[in-house]
């Protein structure tokens, strides 16, 4: 669960990079709590896990470059969203990434994967809910400013845990998931309150 943190760290660069790049997407106090609150509920929704503070460049490090280029991705299409086609974005993001890790799992690891009709409808399934993902979420960006609906990342890892411990035998369903869902929550109240 800790790429859980990492992985949304990508939230908070979004916001970062978004205020430096739009003139019209400056940080605010409602945009600095709403980020607070908002890892805040991630930070708790982890307590009590494997949640520790070790760092390995190969693991965490990898972890938090990916956010990082996650988010200058979100930012680049937040620019260019009126010019760029969500879908063709989506399809060469997806292709390109596919590509170099397959071609990244062929060089350093042994072939453990079995190819049958059941494996094969999985990753077309996952492959088909993740563009429509990303070409929605490119949707958004287009008419939105990237550092106000880049908030809304935080709910990934907060339903992914809810649905893992729904779904997958051994996890369990937490006070702590509870605790974060209600301050990611808050967070995005704070986020979209009027300013005064």
């Amino acid at each position: 669960m800790k790429s859980a943190i990492l992985q949304s760290s990508a939230t908070f660069l979004i916001v970062l990079i978004s205020a430096i790049v739009f003139k019209d997407d400056k940080l605010n106090k409602n945009k600095v709590a709403a980020i607070i609150i908002g890892f805040t509920g991630i930070i708790v929704t982890n307590i009590g896990s494997d949640f520790d503070f070790n760092f390995k460049l190969t693991g965490e490090g990898f972890l938090f470059l990916a956010a990082f280029f996650s988010s200058i991705g979100h930012v680049y299409m937040r620019a260019k969203g009126n010019s760029t086609n969500a879908v063709v974005a989506t399809c060469f993001q997806m292709i390109i990434g596919s590509i170099l890790l397959i071609l990244l799992g062929k060089l350093g690891m042994k072939s453990t994967l079995v190819w049958n009709v059941k494996g094969i409808m999985l990753l077309l399934y996952s492959g088909f809910l993740s563009a429509t993902a990303f070409t929605l979420w490119y949707g958004v960006l287009k008419y939105n400013k990237a550092g106000e609906v880049s908030i809304y990342m935080l709910f990934i890892p907060i339903f992914g845990s809810i649905l893992s411990a729904t779904f997958i035998p051994g996890e369990k369903f937490t006070i702590n998931i509870v605790i974060g869902l209600i301050l990611v929550v808050v967070g995005i109240f704070v986020l979209n309150m009027k300013k005064e």
